[in-house]
């Protein structure tokens, strides 16, 4: 049996120092920006939106031709 955790389709990324709390989790699940979940601890916040980035000090571009999807709805 196999698990899977994503269908590919992944509009953000985001690494915190600190293990989150259940309501930080739910704060993300239902569009909170990873930006405003315990920012004091976010080590890499990587919004993987169609331009190169320079956020938290990672260049990330993008290779392969990645598809463009529709991007989940995101509360400030």
């Amino acid at each position: 049996m196999q698990s899977q955790f994503s269908n590919g389709e992944v509009a953000e990324c985001a690494f915190w120092r600190a293990a989150l709390t259940a309501d930080e989790f739910n704060a993300l699940s239902k569009g909170f920006r990873p930006t405003r979940i315990r920012p004091q601890s976010l080590a890499s916040y990587m919004p993987l939106v169609r331009l190169t980035q320079d956020l938290k000090g990672f260049a990330w571009t993008e290779v392969n031709s990645p598809t463009i999807t529709d991007h989940p709805r995101v509360i400030g």
